[in-house]
């Protein structure tokens, strides 16, 4: 089945929702992917009565839920680590679900409410606005470093690469092994050690981190555009779905720019097309 990611800036754009509606009906329609990222930024506008507008219209695609970039790209290198150094079966790996509990659970853990579906988080989020003040003062240190890498130029970037994947390693290292057993700080400095010599095997595994590397460079190397405070949100959406959805929906120009940039760096592993509405759905009327 075709898999559709819509960012929000599709789904912001009422007047495609007859369009989208209509895709759905048809007798083999992709199966729409959405994140809690789409439910966040719906959550921002200070309309409520529109917020609650979208939130219905993203239920009706009955979509399946993205899992978030971090946990995603922690699963790839277990399981990278458990094909080429412990040697054992990979452990299954769930970029999305169909249960908006399932995904949420990533999230918060055991205390998921029960019955929650994208109207009520949004309405928490409007009552209790703490974790949306969190997000917001969270964008400012990514445009900061997105504007360092700009400043720095791809010779500085490639200089410092090898610290910035051990960072990356370090920061998305399993606290168990194979058994179950938590790992010693020397375990897992041994397997990070065979992540950092392995890496071009590493990338070749693991879409998501394969994905953030590429379309981290690909954001960095316009030195003439100023970094947005909406380029962090964006970031969230594309990684994932680029690595594992068949169509990503975009109406961003930059963010599409960057997308359609990063999956040529990655073909043919990375298999997405990022396109507008209008485009996908004439690529999807062929299939």
């Amino acid at each position: 089945m075709t898999t559709l990611y819509l960012d929000h800036s599709i789904i912001a754009r009422e007047e495609h929702w007859t369009a989208i509606r209509a895709l759905m009906c048809r007798a083999a329609p992709p199966q729409v992917v959405a994140s809690d990222w789409n439910l966040v930024e719906i959550a921002q506008g200070t309309d409520r009565a529109q917020a609650m507008r979208r939130a219905d219209f993203v239920s009706t695609l009955t979509p399946h839920w993205a899992i978030g970039r971090l946990h995603v790209q922690r699963a790839e290198l277990r399981n990278f680590l458990e094909k080429t150094y412990w040697q054992t079966d990979a452990t299954p790996l769930q970029s999305m679900t169909p249960s908006f509990a399932v995904m949420m659970s990533y999230n918060t853990g055991p205390h998921v409410p029960i019955g929650w579906g994208p109207r009520e988080y949004i309405a928490n989020l409007h009552d209790k606005p703490a974790y949306l003040r969190e997000i917001e003062a969270a964008k400012t240190p990514c445009v900061d470093a997105l504007t360092t890498q700009q400043v720095a130029g791809k010779r500085a970037r490639l200089a410092i690469e090898p610290t910035v994947l051990r960072h990356w390693v370090n920061e998305k290292l399993p606290n168990e092994g194979p058994t179950g057993r938590l790992l010693t700080i020397a375990e897992k400095q041994a397997a990070a050690e065979h992540c950092l010599a392995n890496s071009d095997a590493l990338f070749r595994a693991s879409p998501a981190i394969a994905v953030e590397r590429a379309l981290s460079e690909v954001r960095a190397r316009d030195a003439r555009r100023k970094a947005e405070s909406q380029d962090a949100i964006d970031f969230q959406h594309a990684v994932v779905a680029l690595a594992y959805c068949n169509k990503f929906a975009v109406h961003d120009g930059h963010l599409l720019y960057c997308a359609r940039e990063t999956a040529k760096v990655l073909s043919p592993m990375v298999v997405a097309q990022a396109g507008p509405l209008v485009e996908l759905f004439r690529s999807l009327a062929t299939l």
